[in-house]
């Protein structure tokens, strides 16, 4: 079983397309400004979209990490911070 744990909070950009054809495929839980899958990688871990100034992120996250944390993830993310 791959380790997704080690995937945590660890972003990439996707294509607009990656990103529309995941909120496509089961209906999302939509939270904090994006949206997790709803079938869970794991546990309680989710593949979780964003759109953020035209430009599409994703990562695993736990659905129960808060708005503010998945806030900073990606703003460290986005500024080149270690993740």
């Amino acid at each position: 079983m791959e380790n997704y744990q080690a995937q945590v909070g660890k972003w990439q950009e996707v294509s607009e397309a990656r990103y529309m054809e995941m909120l496509e495929i089961l209906p999302p839980i939509f939270y904090a400004g994006g949206f997790f899958m709803q079938e869970p990688l794991h546990a309680d871990l989710h593949d979780f979209f964003i759109k953020v100034g035209g430009k599409f992120y994703t990562s695993v996250l736990s659905i129960n990490s808060t708005p503010k944390q998945i806030k900073e993830s990606l703003e460290a993310f986005l500024k080149g911070g270690v993740q």
